[in-house]
């Protein structure tokens, strides 16, 4: 069977940044809750980190002894691996990037250029915009995020602010709010933010690493340098970047906490949690599969994670009509293929799998 007829199983992929953390992504994964520099782990990534001196971020899987890199792998029958009409409108890319992330601190406060100004500034087709799952939180503790300026903040006061390095004021001027496990936060591009400690999250984003920062003194005290702020487009270029409009706490709830929708099927259940039509950027949704769980979906290819249990992901070769049978656990990253394009899930007594989509294609827009 030709690799872009059955599903791609990646490796796990660690990946240090700026704050230390990742004891639950460790829990996660079933090893020793350790906190290092590794709190971030990239799912089929073909990104690479923007940190200066940063190790290989790309995910890749092994066969036979051999390391494949998922972006080589993909350049090499991209029509096949990511379906035809995809591929003329986005090129060799999947269009977004899944993480898991768990900080020992809070994050910086911090936002992500759109579109327009990913390209205006660093020459990117794409911007980040990015949603949060949260998939668990620390018992006895409280987990947060900030989001939006609070009503009456002007960029003319936030530029003072982060001149003067002033950040129980910066962080005084985002909305706070306590998140809990099941809860998906949607963050535009643009919104100022920070992500607290104690939470672990699932992160789908547009698939670039490019992060502003108003803040470059870590919750330790340690200083980072006042480039990794502005990334060397300056104070305008930084300031340009961070949406303005202001919300009251209610009003921003209401436009960055989803509502999902929840459907049962004979198979067990699913949750739509980034409802791809509307976002049009990527999807997201959680499956409780009890029974054979039989797939077709109307997207070009598909990203999933095992969340919890344990069981099979079977496909069938189009061509010879053999068949592949692969053992998922809880951990277990599956790339699956444009050309793959029926698959079931077979669970061991019971599957709980995270699925994610790539962006709309700009003719289904509408």
């Amino acid at each position: 069977m030709k690799r872009y007829e059955r599903p791609l199983v990646l490796e796990t992929n660690k990946i240090a940044y700026l704050i230390p953390g990742g004891k639950l992504i460790n829990r996660f994964l079933g090893e020793p809750e350790t906190e290092t520099l590794y709190s971030q782990m990239w799912i089929a990534s073909v990104v690479q980190s923007a940190l200066k001196g940063a190790e290989d971020s790309r995910s890749f899987f092994v066969e036979n002894g051999r390391k494949f890199f998922l972006g080589e792998e993909l350049d090499r029958e991209p029509k096949l691996y990511l379906g035809q009409d995809f591929y003329d409108e986005f090129g060799v890319t999947t269009g977004f990037l899944l993480k898991l992330l768990n900080s020992r601190d809070r994050l910086l406060v911090q936002t992500h250029p759109d579109k327009e100004k990913a390209g205006k500034y660093f020459g990117l087709p794409f911007g980040k915009t990015e949603c949060w799952h949260v998939l668990d939180t620390e018992a006895d503790r409280t987990a947060y995020v900030w989001a939006g300026f609070c009503p009456g903040v002007t960029r003319e006061y936030f530029l003072k602010l982060v001149k003067n390095q002033d950040t129980k004021s910066i962080l005084k001027c985002l909305n706070r709010f306590e998140i809990k496990k099941g809860d998906t936060i949607f963050i535009p591009a643009g919104t100022p933010h920070a992500l607290g400690a104690h939470s672990l999250v699932a992160e789908l984003q547009e698939p670039v690493d490019i992060t502003l920062r108003a803040e470059r003194f870590r919750p330790d005290g340690s200083e980072l340098p006042e480039e990794s702020m502005h990334l060397g487009i300056g104070y305008d270029g930084l300031l340009d970047c961070f949406d303005f409009q202001c919300y009251d706490e209610y009003a921003m709830r209401q436009r960055i906490f989803l509502r999902t929708e929840k459907r049962s099927a004979f198979w067990g259940r699913e949750e739509t949690l980034i409802d791809r039509k509307t976002i049009k950027k990527f999807g997201m949704r959680r499956l409780w599969c009890t029974d054979m769980t039989e797939k077709l979906e109307n997207v070009p290819f598909t990203v999933a994670l095992v969340l919890g249990g344990s069981g099979w992901i079977e496909s069938q070769s189009a061509e010879s009509q053999s068949i592949c049978r692969i053992s998922i656990q809880k951990g277990t990253e599956l790339f699956l293929p444009n050309g793959m394009k029926k698959y079931r899930y077979i669970p061991d007594g019971a599957l709980e799998i995270l699925e994610c989509d790539p962006p709309m294609l700009e003719k289904n827009h509408n």
